[in-house]
């Protein structure tokens, strides 16, 4: 159990959002009006959508900014601590 919560918190703050909503990417592609590709570059970190999408995304997922900004916080630490623990 502890382990899933880990790997959860591992997660990209947007994956996080739309798995905690249950949708897919193509859902939330659909929602926000781009392609499921789109979503999969943004919760790969290979792009980062706009100040304007991270809102329609807490929208549509039902997540507080301050919950997205606490998903973003944990990813840094997680993030942190792996790059610390290979060196």
């Amino acid at each position: 159990m502890a382990d899933d919560y880990m790997a959860f918190k591992r997660l990209h703050p947007i994956k996080r959002m739309r798995v905690l909503s249950s949708m897919t990417q193509s859902t939330l592609g659909d929602l926000l009006g781009v392609h499921q590709s789109t979503v999969a570059a943004w919760e790969s970190g290979r792009a980062m959508p706009r100040p304007n999408v991270w809102i329609s995304i807490t929208k549509f997922t039902g997540v507080r900014p301050e919950q997205l900004i606490q998903f973003m916080n944990e990813q840094r630490r997680e993030a942190s601590d792996d790059a610390t623990s290979h060196q």
